[in-house]
């Protein structure tokens, strides 16, 4: 009679469960465009964040791949440090120099680095991309980089380069890009609504005079100065129907505008674009609509305060 017995219901290893994991968020808002609808990736950015103590979405979030070689982000470093019950200490922080001092719990170890924009003019870095507009973030990420890898070497395990470092040492220029503002868990629906175009919404504009389709040559402020930019609803795209509509004429224009005012070269701007959207752009009209709401995000915080 015990012969017909069901057999117990098998219970998934970790690993099985991160793959489930992986394959169920690979397609929405909450994983980086580099990783989004490749559940592979996902799953061994999970797995290597398993070995540094991070949480799946810290993973994402957190470790970035170039050109085949993992990096950790800079806060992600300090924050491997800071819970290991070490030391990590901002002496100083400005657009002009970064001092940092870490200091051991265990042995009591202790050093001090310092990075300035001599020394980024030195290595080539100053005035380019990121080093341009956020030069003190970018002295605070390799200050980080050389405190850990000096002092902290078994914490960050391996991960011992920033996003930025990769990308310099093999000649591509880094640019930073504005963190995505998914729904929360508990306000996501259970049934994906239809993917529809994000819009930007804006408030109080006198409609501006006709504008030649090829390119505006005036400013964003110019064009709009009293145009108020909500942030775009983010709707889950179905993996099986994703929205491939090409940008319109003004929204390009609206891109190419903003652009501008951030100081950013349009013969520059498709590759900037091709890094937001994680896939190659080699011209604007390749910009799709789904597109266009992250592109003007994130190129609104190159602007100049």
């Amino acid at each position: 009679m015990t012969d017909n017995l069901p057999e117990p219901a098998r219970t998934l290893s970790p690993a099985e469960v991160s793959w489930k994991v992986a394959q169920k968020i690979a397609n929405t808002p909450f994983v980086p465009a580099a990783f989004r609808g490749k559940p592979e990736s996902v799953y061994a950015a999970v797995l290597y964040g398993e070995e540094l103590g991070l949480g799946p979405m810290q993973s994402l979030t957190q470790i970035h791949v170039i050109e085949g070689k993992p990096s950790l982000a800079p806060e992600g470093m300090r924050g491997l440090v800071l819970k290991a019950g070490h030391r990590i200490d901002v002496k100083t922080a400005s657009n002009d120099k970064v001092v940092l001092y870490g200091r051991r719990a265990d042995s009591g170890s202790e050093a001090t680095v310092e990075w300035t924009m001599k020394d980024a003019q030195l290595a080539g870095l100053a005035g380019r991309g990121a080093w341009k507009t956020y030069p003190r973030a970018m002295l605070m990420a390799r200050a980080t980089s050389e405190l850990c890898r000096m002092l902290f070497a078994d914490i960050i395990a391996g991960l011992s380069y920033t996003p930025e470092e990769v990308m310099s040492i093999s000649g591509q220029e880094y640019v930073m890009v504005a963190p995505e503002t998914p729904q929360t868990a508990l306000d996501a629906p259970e049934t994906p609504a239809e993917p529809e175009p994000a819009e930007i919404v804006l408030e109080n504009v006198t409609a501006p005079s006709a504008v030649a389709e090829p390119e505006i040559e005036v400013s964003w402020e110019e064009a709009f100065p009293d145009a108020v930019i909500h942030d775009a609803e983010i709707v889950e795209d179905k993996p099986a129907t994703p929205n491939t509509r090409i940008a319109s004429a003004k929204q390009l224009n609206m891109i190419r505008a903003i652009a501008r005012g951030a100081g950013i070269d349009q013969d520059e701007l498709p590759a900037l674009v091709s890094g937001v959207v994680g896939r190659d752009i080699n011209v604007l009209q390749a910009i799709q609509m789904g597109e266009v709401d992250q592109i003007i995000s994130h190129l609104r915080t190159l602007e100049a305060p």
